[in-house]
């Protein structure tokens, strides 16, 4: 009994340690309200304003070929492109030409006759005279040939005006479908050609992401586009601007179609050659909108939830309205104010009151969008 007295009293006695709390390090920004110009991305091809495929209206055989009708090769409006041969249609004009000037005697000479009819009844007869008798008819009848051989020399002057092809505007070829030497029969295919400048790009746009774009007073979209492609390790960029929308939506994919007019006068301020086929990176600029905070997507969970901290080092959960979401950017519309702390750390487990170590991070002094205005 004493023997076990003596090892309760001697036994060692552990030594008690006080564990301190490890907080939880989060990162947090200073929340800041700007106004903003809704960036909207997408991708489009380059395309021409105008295209056609040119035909032949006459028939007759190819005598001349311009140097430029090649694929590639540069018209401008009005150049002749192609000659067919002219023979055929000088004949027809002077033909035409000859009859007009015999149905124009044929008509003096009918008006001759009348008037020596007039002065015969004027003269001999009795009452009023008949329009056979001062012939009208007849006057009628020559005045109508008149005008057919006056229409038929204007056809026929139409026609050889039209051996010579021209172009319909400012081109270039495509496609080349004839040479010299052969021949042509009506509505036979010359060529296809482009319009040259200006140009115009077809650009997809998600149908939620209409709402975001600048409205015309009598309906339809409108805006400021900036294109651009990598060139090695250069970025090139063209301005344009929206003309139209293509008014339908495309059932697979849910969005409208932008057709934008690529601004003229940029070709010299550009290493590479815009023209129809390239593929372009394409930013519209839409609405503004005021008092935005542009967050990183990281600051978001559950899509519309944001994590606060407080002046005392506590975490807030808070619900904000989500406006757009970029890749990287969420534009919150309601629910921040200036100043907060927003945490952009992801934390393990969202528990409202939550005790955190806090990192102080500058706020992001520019967006992406105000970068590329610059």
């Amino acid at each position: 009994m004493l023997l076990l007295w003596v090892l309760n009293r001697t036994k060692p006695v552990a030594e008690v340690k006080v564990v301190e709390e490890t907080l939880t390090v989060v990162e947090v920004v200073p929340v800041k309200l700007k106004t903003v110009t809704m960036e909207l991305d997408s991708k489009g091809v380059v395309q021409a304003k105008k295209r056609t495929q040119l035909a032949a209206e006459l028939a007759g055989k190819v005598v001349f070929v311009s140097d430029k009708f090649l694929t590639g090769g540069k018209f401008e409006e009005g150049e002749v492109i192609l000659k067919l041969d002219p023979a055929t249609y000088e004949t027809a004009l002077a033909q035409a030409e000859s009859q007009l000037i015999e149905a124009e005697v044929a008509l003096t000479a009918e008006k001759a006759r009348a008037e020596q009819a007039r002065r015969d009844w004027e003269l001999l007869g009795r009452g009023k005279a008949s329009s056979l008798t001062l012939r009208e008819p007849q006057i009628k009848n020559a005045e109508s040939r008149v005008s057919a051989a006056t229409a038929a020399v204007v056809r026929a002057r139409r026609d050889l005006e039209r051996t010579l092809i021209k172009a319909p505007f400012n081109a270039t070829v495509s496609r080349k479908a004839t040479e010299i030497g052969n021949f042509l029969a009506p509505g036979a295919p010359i060529g296809e050609f482009f319009q040259t400048s200006p140009l115009e790009i077809r650009i997809p746009l998600p149908l939620d992401d209409a709402r975001f774009l600048k409205k015309k007073p009598k309906g339809g979209y409108e805006g400021e586009v900036i294109l651009s492609t990598n060139l090695g390790n250069q970025v090139v960029n063209w301005k344009a601007r929206i003309d139209r929308d293509e008014s339908q939506v495309d059932q697979q994919s849910r969005s409208i179609y932008l057709v934008s007019d690529i601004l003229p006068n940029q070709a010299a301020e550009t290493p590479i050659v815009l023209q129809p086929g390239l593929f372009l990176d394409a930013t519209i600029f839409g609405k503004v909108f005021e008092k935005i905070a542009v967050v990183p997507a990281t600051a978001l969970y559950d899509l519309e939830g944001v994590r606060l901290v407080d002046p005392q080092g506590r975490l807030e959960l808070r619900q904000v309205e989500v406006l757009h979401r970029t890749g990287n950017e969420v534009y919150v519309s309601a629910g921040l104010a200036e100043n907060e702390r927003l945490c952009v750390t992801e934390v393990p487990t969202n528990i409202e009151g939550a005790e955190v170590e806090v990192r102080e991070l500058p706020a992001n002094p520019t967006t992406k969008l105000e970068t590329n205005l610059r």
